[in-house]
């Protein structure tokens, strides 16, 4: 078999309709995930790995609401910042086969401590997102998920983030 018939054997398997689904009304899903994040503040805190729990309730067909925990380890050249954020949102999503692409928009609020830098506080502002998911059976799920973060109101501190960027994959379960 040659290469391009693969490929196409590969896109035929994965976009195949399934009796898997999104997360659909009165369906949960709990899912944890990891990726890599840019920060924007004052300072220069910018990248890290960040890890994440989130979970999601589906109150429509094609609608969920999203509640996200994450936290994050800044380096940084004199002592670490620690970043913690909570996200509340809902998240859209197209069920037309085994890989379903979604949208996200939620409130969010982020906090960065230590480092002993004037990065030190907390914002809140919104956050969107895009991504997709490949249904592995009716009971999981593999996501890769783009996200941007812009935090204009302080809420309290010296400076906290101002705007937040990731990239990230997570697996969760659906019940």
């Amino acid at each position: 078999m040659c290469r391009s018939s693969r490929l196409v054997a590969l896109v035929v398997v994965l976009a195949t309709p399934t009796a898997a689904r999104a997360v659909g009304k009165g369906e949960r899903q709990i899912a944890m995930g990891i990726g890599a994040e840019h920060v924007d503040a004052k300072g220069g805190v910018d990248n890290a790995g960040y890890g994440e729990f989130e979970g999601q309730f589906g109150f429509a067909d094609t609608l969920a609401a999203r509640l996200a925990m994450s936290g994050a380890v800044h380096p940084d050249a004199d002592s670490p910042t620690g970043e913690a954020v909570a996200t509340l949102g809902v998240t859209y999503a197209i069920d037309v086969a085994r890989i379903i692409p979604f949208a996200e928009l939620g409130a969010q609020v982020a906090n960065l401590s230590g480092g002993g830098t004037t990065v030190d506080g907390t914002r809140l502002g919104l956050e969107g997102g895009i991504g997709g998911e490949y249904l592995l059976s009716d009971a999981w799920a593999i996501a890769l998920v783009a996200r941007g973060a812009v935090l204009p109101i302080k809420l309290g501190g010296d400076e906290g983030p101002k705007s937040r960027i990731s990239l990230g994959i997570r697996i969760g379960v659906i019940f």
